[in-house]
Parts: C-alpha cells; structure tokens; sequence
C-alpha cells in the first residue's frame, strides 16, 4: 500500500464544501461530531470515527461545533468486505489516531527513509481496520442474536434480561455498551419499546375492545400497573387512552359516513 500524501486540519472548521480526489483517502476525525455527506449519502461522525473514501468519490463535512481531521491518501487501497465506502469507530487506546499523527509528523519531517516508513505505518493501519472490521461484525451478530432472543420473548413473564446478558459471557456493562453503540439504546429500553410496539398492535386488532390486563399479560408485563406506566412513558398517553381513542376512531368511521357514502366504500367507488 503506497501513502501519496498525509494531512491533518490546521485549524477547526465548521464545513467543507463538497470535493473529492484522485485517490483512496482514509479520513479519521479528531475532535467534533457532525455529519458526512459522501456519494450523496449522510453518516455521522465523531471523536475517533474513520471513514475510507474511493477515488473522485463526492464528499463533504459539517459540524456545528466544530471539526478537525487527519487524512491519507493511498493509491492501491483495498475495500473491506467489498464496501466502497467504510465507516469505523477507533480503539479506546487511540491507535489509529497515534499511528496517523505519527504519519504526519514523519511527512512534514520528511526524514530518511520517510516513503517506507510511511508506507509501513500505512499497511498496520490498514490491518487495525481490518481488526476493527472483525470486532464490528462480531458485535452486531452478538446484538443481532440477543434483539431476536427478546423478540421471541415478547410476550415471556419470565424473561429475565440481566439473566439472558450473563448467558452471552459478557460482563453487565460492556454489554450495554455495545447493545447502545448499535442499536442507540440501552436493552431495557429497547425490549420495553418492542413490548408497548405490540401492545399497540393488540389493541389495534381489537379495535381497542381488548381488555387492558389481557394486553399487558400478552406483551409479557405481570402488574398491569406497571405496563401503563411504561406505555404511558412510549406513548404519551395510558392504554386506556390509548384504548378509547380507537375505539372512537371506528365509532366515527361508520356513524360519520352518510348511507351514500358507505355504499360508495361497499361497490368500490
């Protein structure tokens, strides 16, 4: 892997009007969150994220508060996993961030030997990408595995979360890290969402008929107490709100529509 050219933000910036170039370019993010437009598509960044970029490939950075970046550009650049475009989060030790700052100070410097130096820290840079591209895949099949365990339990009493996360060999926190940094909630939350998701879709079978103790049993809450809470906090509104408000709708659908109007609806008019 041949290095053309190391660069790094002298200042902090706010955007950066849409450019590409003649090569691969591997952008890493020093400070800031915002977003990247690259080949008209948004990605969000921050602190540590990388992103690989192919040649005369349209892309553009803003940030409201502020971005800084360093970046390579490489002439024979292979895409992982046959992804044209790559988007990777550094280690908490900063690697990436380290090896690429000390491309830069050694392509100012240009010292002896720069060209295989730098060449050199380009392929270990290459390999932690794809070190990281192995733990993504990792991660999001151990979330993908656990999200569809909860699915399956929906409607289980008895599923214990903290139990079912003991079961993956992980420790409690660094669990939910990761479940957060994929699906951008905590596994409480994201099952509790799930469950009042179904609970809307029982009622919504019922036409809002349904008893409310039925529905918090069949969306796996034992104190129906509890589940109004919770649908409540999702919701904006109790289930027996929630309830009333459909049943109403239907009331309104049949005695609001005027003989002519329901017979247009029973021909298809």
């Amino acid at each position: 892997m041949e290095i053309v050219t190391v660069g790094k933000s002298m200042q902090v910036y706010n955007s950066f009007p849409v450019h590409q170039h003649g090569y691969w370019e591997v952008i890493l993010n020093l400070q800031g969150t915002g977003t990247a437009t690259i080949d008209n598509k948004e990605y969000s960044f921050k602190e540590g994220t990388i992103f690989y970029i192919p040649p005369e490939t349209p892309h553009r950075k803003v940030s409201e508060e502020g971005f800084m970046d360093a970046c390579l550009f490489i002439k024979d650049f292979t895409p992982l996993n046959n992804e044209k475009i790559g988007i990777f989060q550094d280690d908490v030790s900063q690697t990436f961030r380290n090896l690429i700052l000390l491309a830069f100070d050694i392509f100012i410097k240009n010292i002896t030997n720069a060209n295989s130096i730098l060449n050199s820290l380009g392929e270990t840079m290459y390999q932690l990408l794809v070190s990281f591209n192995t733990e993504t895949q990792k991660r999001n099949s151990l979330i993908g595995t656990f999200t569809n365990i909860m699915v399956n339990n929906i409607s289980n009493c008895h599923f214990d979360i903290a139990k079912e996360v003991e079961n993956t060999g992980y420790c409690k926190g660094y669990f939910r890290k990761i479940f957060k940094e994929v699906t951008g909630t905590s596994p409480v939350s994201y099952f509790n969402n799930i469950r009042i998701e179904y609970a809307k879709r029982q009622f919504q079978q019922y036409q809002g008929k349904c008893p409310v103790k039925q529905v918090s049993l069949e969306s796996g809450f034992r104190d129906q107490y509890y589940f109004s809470r919770i649908f409540k906090q999702y919701t904006g509104i109790s289930p027996q709100q929630y309830a009333k408000q459909l049943g109403e709708y239907e009331v309104e659908k049949v005695v609001g529509s005027s003989p002519d109007k329901l017979y247009e609806k029973t021909i298809g008019i």
